[in-house]
């Protein structure tokens, strides 16, 4: 077989027609064109071409087919430059479906109608919500609901209330050959190995052959440091509970304050000493790793209270330090017997539900790891804005509503009458701080990290 110009094209890189192309081959590209000029060609009253000229999910514009291009061209010059192709709006409230000006996208919705009208004289407000909206009962809830809530107040209000869901940039697989791995799909493989437990030469093997891998002794470094990597942890895992100690896990269905919970509570480590839930994970030690245990601890306590539960996180050490490289944090419940134990859990659940609540009606100033930060005194303009990596602020959700603000005008937002004030309230006008401190908790943080025992 003669050899030929490949095609770059993923779709045609499994076509043996076009990979070695021969005199009398079909073109696809020529047959489209052709179909277009038959088309034409056999039009004897209207031709209507339409074709999509905006991304649907982030709104940029999307070229034209070369033979559309081509067929605008050619009608402009027929017409001395009079011809204009129409531009229809994406959503049906949009003005110019009623402007008379522009007969050809009338519509006649009238419930189109009145959207438009009342986004036209919708009222101009400083807040990005000029109210709260009515509260909503919530009846039930699963655990991964109260998760994703501790982990973005702000996209609770979106996803469960208004039922948006705001698109982050997409993470595209790289078709090159991998010859180093990034950060990223490091930490991927990494977990994967971590987590699944394999066969460490076949999973060594299978990667490099889906090519996940570099190929040969180009990946040894990246197989060692990882494996190094999941060691580290697995001694640190050593250290906190006995090898070989059963695991299980609880299916949760309990009520609190009129709403069900139900979910599952996994990785509960059966130490006859000294039980608990136990967090094992290949990247920096997070807040959202300490509140989503957090959570865990109190729903088992609520379960049964009877063990004195511990929470284990054992993760990367933030600070890159070489001398401690992983580091282990450990929660326990208040209280010395079951039952203070117990009334702690409820009073903090308590806590979390009122405000799952309030988030349902507007955008909480409450955020996973600046709150922290601004409650323990570290470093929260590096938690909001980082000068490298993502901050709070690059969540689309958080940005979405206090992306225009610096941590100076956030932290300073005033209190609001449906605000509820914690005894313990340094600075009560401070709206960053006002749920921060409530009864039934250990300690009082700004209002996403009051919720830490």
């Amino acid at each position: 077989m003669k050899a030929g110009i490949r095609c770059p094209d993923q779709q045609w890189r499994d076509d043996l027609v076009a990979q070695w192309t021969q005199l009398g081959d079909i073109d696809p590209r020529s047959d489209r064109r052709q179909a277009v000029l038959e088309t034409i060609l056999s039009t004897t009253d209207q031709l209507i071409v339409t074709r999509t000229a905006f991304n649907e999910r982030t709104n940029a514009a999307i070229p034209p087919p070369i033979a559309i291009a081509e067929l605008i061209d050619v009608l402009r010059v027929m017409t001395a430059g009079a011809f204009t192709p129409v531009t229809h709006a994406r959503q049906l409230f949009d003005e110019g479906h009623f402007d008379p000006q522009r007969p050809e996208i009338t519509t006649f919705d009238r419930r189109a109608l009145r959207s438009a009208e009342a986004r036209r004289h919708r009222r101009q407000t400083d807040s990005w919500l000029a109210a709260p909206l009515p509260p909503v009962p919530v009846v039930s809830l699963s655990l991964h609901d109260l998760r994703s809530f501790l982990s973005a107040p702000t996209r609770t209000f979106f996803t469960k209330r208004l039922d948006v869901r705001l698109s982050s940039p997409d993470e595209s697989r790289s078709e090159q050959l991998v010859t180093q791995l990034d950060p990223l799909e490091k930490w991927t493989l990494t977990d994967e190995l971590l987590t699944s437990h394999p066969d460490r030469d076949d999973w060594a093997y299978f990667h490099q052959r889906v090519g996940d891998l570099p190929a040969g002794v180009t990946a040894t470094a990246s197989i060692e440091a990882m494996t190094e990597a999941v060691d580290a942890l697995t001694e640190a895992v050593a250290d906190v509970f006995r090898p070989g100690t059963p695991v299980a896990a609880i299916e949760v269905d309990l009520h609190h304050d009129d709403t069900r919970m139900v979910g599952v509570v996994d990785h509960l480590v059966l130490d006859h000493d000294h039980p608990g839930i136990l967090f094992v994970t290949n990247s920096r030690l997070k807040a959202t790793h300490i509140l989503h245990r957090w959570l865990e601890l109190v729903i088992a306590t609520l379960h049964d209270a009877e063990p004195q539960w511990r929470a284990v996180v054992v993760a990367k050490n933030p600070s890159n330090s070489k001398r401690e490289p992983i580091v282990v944090r450990e929660l326990r419940m208040k209280g010395s017997t079951s039952i203070e134990r117990h009334r702690a859990a409820s009073e903090a659940l308590t806590v979390l539900l009122d405000l799952y609540r309030r988030a349902l009606c507007e955008p909480l100033p409450l955020f996973a790891q600046t709150s922290r930060a601004i409650y323990t005194g570290g470093s929260a303009k590096e938690k909001w804005l980082p000068y490298a990596g993502q901050g709070d602020v690059h969540d689309v959700y958080n940005a979405e509503v206090w992306g225009a603000e610096s941590l100076d005008e956030l932290v300073e937002h005033p209190t609001q009458s449906h605000d509820p004030v914690g005894p313990f309230d340094a600075n009560p006008t401070v709206r960053s701080r006002a749920l921060g401190h409530r009864p039934g908790v250990n300690r009082g943080r700004d209002r996403c990290l009051a919720l830490h025992v």
